[in-house]
């Protein structure tokens, strides 16, 4: 199992979206410059659960992935293994989350509004 967490973000291209009832399940690629300078890409299929199941994605957007988990389960019985890519926090490049969404540090010196 493998955690990705802030500051490790992930950058994806989003080509297919298909929203379920408790995640959005999304096929997305990355890609890592090599030494030669070309790109070598892959493909994932992914759940986006929890905040990120919230995120407005749409087939051809950038999708930073802040948060993740990566499983490789291995079935016995069935002799297969299944890789899994559990999203927990993402967000579309270039969209700003809405004010109610954003943090607020308050000083300890200012009176409360309440």
């Amino acid at each position: 199992m493998i955690f990705i967490k802030d500051p490790n973000k992930i950058y994806a291209k989003v080509w297919k979206v298909d929203k379920k009832e408790n995640y959005t399940a999304v096929n997305i690629s990355t890609s890592d410059k090599q030494q030669d300078g070309s790109y070598k890409n892959s493909s994932w299929s992914c759940r986006l659960v929890g905040k990120a199941k919230d995120v407005e994605v749409a087939e051809g957007d950038k999708l930073i992935i802040n948060s993740a988990k990566i499983e490789n389960i291995y079935d016995k019985e069935a002799k297969k293994c299944w890789l899994n890519i559990i999203v927990f926090d993402a967000e579309v490049e270039g969209i700003k989350l809405p004010e109610w969404q954003d943090v607020k540090e308050i000083d300890d010196d200012e009176e409360l509004p309440f």
